[in-house]
């Protein structure tokens, strides 16, 4: 997952060198491409986002907005990362003891 896509309150062409993504730690990432349709931007990175991370995103004479992760729960390419098949979540008792299978949305295991 390398993109981020914005909703901008009016249309407007954005090009690459208009554009800063930051992450928590205010460190720069490598904007890759920019594409803008009237008034959605996507951004693409030359890396992939942690969908736990925070990021900013800012567009010169546009303004600044922080990138929401939840956004990308609801993708073919997080579906294709981080789906799972099983059928064995909640609760399974053996003998041994009882195990416990959750989801968690940012395919960890805890």
């Amino acid at each position: 997952m390398r993109e981020i896509s914005a909703k901008l309150s009016k249309n407007a062409e954005v090009k690459a060198s208009d554009v800063t993504v930051t992450d928590a730690g205010g460190r720069k990432l490598n904007v890759k491409d920019v594409k803008s349709d009237g008034t959605t931007v996507t951004v693409t990175l030359d890396q992939d986002l942690d969908i736990r991370g925070k990021y900013a995103l800012e567009i010169t004479d546009l303004g600044s907005a922080d990138a929401v992760a939840g956004s990308v729960v609801r993708t073919d390419e997080f579906d294709r990362k981080y789906a799972y098949n099983g059928d064995d979540f909640g609760a399974t008792y053996d003998k041994n003891g009882t195990v416990f299978k959750l989801w968690g949305s940012d395919g960890t295991e805890g």
